[in-house]
């Protein structure tokens, strides 16, 4: 019996020692396994961080530092949970790396920054290319319901009296647009604002994504045309500076300030300017923007606008005709029209000889660059500064001195015309006198045409880029055409139904003799 019993007390010792060797057996293949699923997470997710941080590096490279450090600041919050990113359709939005409205600006005659402080977030990824659906409820938004746009457009009697009549009638009633209070509240979502409204917000097509185009727009009064402006001209891919004038309405204000929020490429100037005619303060927004701009490294060329003008070319039109511009830079210059008593009491420096252009000009960024930071052009800026009516002095005198070497000027005569040679094609406008004369249906203010609905057929197929100027509480269906016109060719451009030939702005004589040298005077 006792050895019986040493027998069993020995089995069950043994069987414990098996049980507890089977334990920690799988204990430990269970910490294993742990251990081995912990490294290939930390493993996926350094290599997602790598591509993801090497992505980004590859696609901005052009930017700033300041971009390019909040790109690896956005990389690593993706990757963590509960970390979202906000774009530029999010109905809350982070002003804080926005440039204000009210900031003191940097800028002063002859000094520039190098890039602003302060720069809107990265722009997200461009959305897919709009649906047919999308595009035939764009049509709906842009259709003219009350006039025959084509029939006006092609010059038909009967529509254009049509049109004329429907004109007279909206002017005479006053409830007829749309007010600042509607642009604060409708812009309290965004997203359905954006949506609504009919903004296009797809580069559309490769070649419109790779050639972003940087935009002013100075504004005054009027917040639906103002919007409108914005809406014909808006890309994802483009930037966009709206100054509003300093003693504009508050209302005026608060209601452009609105829209503007609801998009991540679109700020109000740093600084605002009261704007008076013949004096300097007309040239000052466009120096301001150009400065807040030049921290995007991205666009190609500067285009300036104010709120009473409407593009004349879709923007796949205006890519492909700067592209045929090759750098050349459209700025309009005239001696024998020129105003010498304007300067004649004071010597401008470098050796430049004065011209007389129009403020709205068509240049590339090294333009842009040499405004900006070069010396010899803060000299010129002080200079102007002491003549009469300085903006239309400064960018033609720069642009028709070559041996400033400025990349894109003309070596050629500054005279410009409405041939091949020297056409001002960065704006259409009717002073009534040549070599800007043509009949106006609209009516006459301060020596230009107020374009209105009979203009439509003259300006269907001109060769400029943009018209001026409209006043759209007096005529509200030449507004209406144009937008429609433009975007039934957005449309049909993008479903490739529609082509445009450049071969007339390939062969202009500002684009064949432009400057090419990279020896700038001034340094």
């Amino acid at each position: 019996m006792t050895s019986s019993c040493v027998q069993s007390c020995r089995l069950r010792k043994f069987c414990l020692c098996l049980c507890l060797l089977v334990f920690f057996w799988f204990a430990g293949m269970l910490y294993m396994v742990t251990l081995q699923n912990r490294t290939l997470t930390l493993a996926t997710r350094f290599y997602f961080q790598h591509t993801l941080l090497t992505s980004r590096t590859n696609n901005t490279n052009n930017l700033t530092s300041t971009s390019s450090f909040k790109d690896l600041f956005y990389s690593f919050r993706e990757i963590l949970p509960g970390s979202s990113r906000k774009t530029d359709s999010d109905e809350t939005r982070d002003e804080s790396s926005r440039p204000q409205s009210g900031m003191t600006s940097s800028w002063s005659p002859g000094t520039a920054n190098d890039v602003i402080t302060q720069l809107p977030p990265p722009p997200p990824s461009p959305p897919p290319p709009p649906s047919r659906e999308r595009l035939d409820a764009l049509t709906s938004v842009f259709k003219v319901k009350e006039v025959d746009c084509d029939g006006v457009f092609s010059g038909a009697k009967h529509d254009i009296e049509i049109a004329v009549n429907v004109t007279r009638q909206m002017e005479n009633n006053k409830t007829i647009g749309l007010s600042n209070a509607f642009y604060m509240e409708a812009t309290k979502n965004c997203t359905d604002f954006i949506q609504t409204r009919g903004y296009i917000t797809s580069p559309l097509t490769k070649e419109e994504e790779h050639f972003p185009i940087a935009f002013s727009i100075l504004a005054f009064t009027d917040s639906e045309m103002v919007e409108r402006v914005l809406r014909s001209v808006y890309r994802p891919q483009n930037i966009y500076c709206v100054h509003i004038d300093k003693t504009a309405d508050e209302g005026f204000f608060k209601a452009v300030e609105s829209v503007v929020k609801c998009f991540h490429n679109v700020f109000l100037a740093p600084k605002r300017i009261n704007v008076q005619w013949g004096s300097f303060s007309v040239l000052e927004p466009e120096l301001v923007c150009m400065e807040a701009l030049w921290g995007y490294k991205t666009w190609k060329y500067f285009i300036n606008l104010t709120g009473q003008e409407l593009p004349l070319k879709t923007n796949y039109e205006l890519v492909k005709i700067l592209t045929a511009y090759n750098g050349a830079n459209d700025v309009e210059g005239t001696v024998k029209r020129a105003n010498p008593e304007r300067w004649k009491k004071t010597t401008p420096p470098a050796g430049i000889r004065p011209r007389k252009g129009s403020v709205h000009v068509v240049i590339n960024r090294e333009f842009v660059g040499y405004i900006l930071h070069n010396d010899t052009a803060s000299a010129l800026i002080k200079w102007v500064n002491t003549t009469d009516i300085p903006d239309e002095t400064f960018f033609t005198s720069l642009n028709h001195n070559p041996h400033l070497g400025i990349p894109g000027s003309y070596k050629g005569e500054p005279e410009s015309d409405t041939g091949s040679r020297k056409p001002f094609l960065a704006r259409f406008k009717n002073w009534g006198s040549p070599p800007y004369k043509w009949p106006c249906a609209g009516y006459w203010t301060r020596g230009i045409c107020i374009l209105s609905t009979g203009d439509l057929p003259l300006l269907k197929d001109r060769p400029e880029l943009f018209a001026n100027k409209f006043h759209l509480q007096k005529d509200r269906v030449v507004v209406g055409c144009l937008e429609e016109l433009n975007y039934n060719r957005t449309r049909d451009e993008f479903l490739g139904v529609r082509e445009f030939n450049t071969s007339f702005y390939e062969s202009l004589g500002f684009v064949k003799d432009q400057v090419k040298s990279s020896s700038v005077v001034g340094g």
